[in-house]
């Protein structure tokens, strides 16, 4: 078996929750680190987030660099890298939802991928056989996907709405950029969203309550409060 080829850097998180910002924003200290492909320093990929050689349908080699599974394109999975560093990247829910349902989960295979991981390892909160609506399946796969990271080593946790500075103090620490580099980089593009990915007060309403309390749960412990409040200014 080969050796696990070494990266400076894993970052992770769930689709549609700022890993494509994590990537320019690593750019822009110098480093080279790609969006969902393979990068000399390492990548940022919310796949990578589960070891799953199964991705590996097809041949790789050196010229291979990330390429989603279901594509037929070449691909690398998480067992053939060493991550030195680990950056969990989150999103305030209530901004990342509309995005995952109406735009990410309309990929078929990105859903059925993260819905089997998460009701596989969560069998015992998640039932792949309950009738979920779209939304309470777009809400319990970002909580859980999520969790299977936090199972994880991780080195650093952020909210990409306001990471800069700690992304580069990390960097500075870990000697991976020089103290003298700023990063003036802050294009939020994560948070755009056409009129129509909205989800209304009453879309949540119809969600059933032990969703809503897991949901709930999650924006707390991750540090953007209760989603009630926040529920009532949509």
């Amino acid at each position: 078996m080969d050796q696990p080829e070494q990266r400076s850097i894993l970052v992770l998180g769930h689709p549609r929750c700022g890993t494509g910002y994590m990537a320019k924003l690593l750019q822009s200290f110098g480093l080279d680190v790609g969006h969902e492909k393979i990068g000399k320093d390492g990548v940022s990929y919310w796949g990578f987030a589960v070891f799953d050689d199964n991705w590996a349908k097809t041949p790789r080699g050196p010229s291979a660099t990330y390429s989603s599974p279901w594509s037929g394109k070449k691909v690398y999975v998480r067992n053939d890298f060493d991550f030195k560093n680990v950056i969990h990247a989150v999103r305030n829910p209530i901004d990342a939802l509309p995005s995952i349902l109406y735009q990410e989960n309309i990929v078929k295979n990105s859903l059925d991928f993260r819905w089997k991981h998460v009701t596989n390892h969560f069998s015992g909160k998640i039932s792949g056989d309950a009738n979920y609506t779209d939304l309470e399946k777009a809400i319990l796969t970002l909580i859980y996907w999520n969790v299977l990271i936090i199972y994880q080593k991780r080195d650093l946790v952020v909210m990409v709405e306001s990471c800069e500075d700690r992304v580069r103090d990390f960097l500075i620490q870990k000697g991976l950029i020089e103290d003298k580099k700023y990063c003036i980089f802050k294009d939020k593009r994560y948070n755009n969203k056409s009129n129509r990915d909205v989800i209304t007060q009453a879309d949540y309403a119809k969600v059933r309550e032990s969703v809503m309390a897991e949901l709930n749960y999650w924006s707390c412990v991750i540090g953007y409060g209760d989603i009630e409040p926040q529920i009532k200014e949509i």
